[in-house]
């Protein structure tokens, strides 16, 4: 039994499982937090580092896991607000990289027309 089988109306997924998972961008993750933490600054470098050594693979955990290592614990990661900031960051500094997305969801629109 799946999903997709069973349900009389068309169902798209997206290749990754969450779309936090399409927000790993250091430079985007940085600047958030860098904006909300006050005097503290955080490196891309290091943004970079605590994605790699992140045993967390769901995006949201992820960031989650990203948010309180860079921060020590002083902010956490809230999905509806720094995923926004994280997007609008992204669709000024480097709209390309959302690009995939845009190209699946787009692709998915178009297939629930026919």
């Amino acid at each position: 039994m799946t999903l997709k089988g069973d349900s009389p109306e068309k169902v798209s997924f997206l290749k990754l499982q969450m779309f936090e998972d399409y927000l790993s961008h250091a430079g985007a993750i940085t600047e958030v937090i860098n904006a909300n933490l006050g005097s503290t600054k955080v490196s891309t470098e290091d943004c970079q580092q605590a994605l790699d050594r992140s045993t967390e693979t769901k995006g949201d955990r992820k960031l989650i896991d990203v948010f309180r290592q860079l921060s020590e614990g002083n902010l956490e990661f809230r999905k509806t607000l720094h995923a926004v900031e994280i997007v609008e960051w992204l669709l000024c500094n480097e709209p390309n990289y959302l690009t995939p997305l845009a190209e699946e969801i787009e692709l998915a629109l178009r297939n629930s027309d026919d």
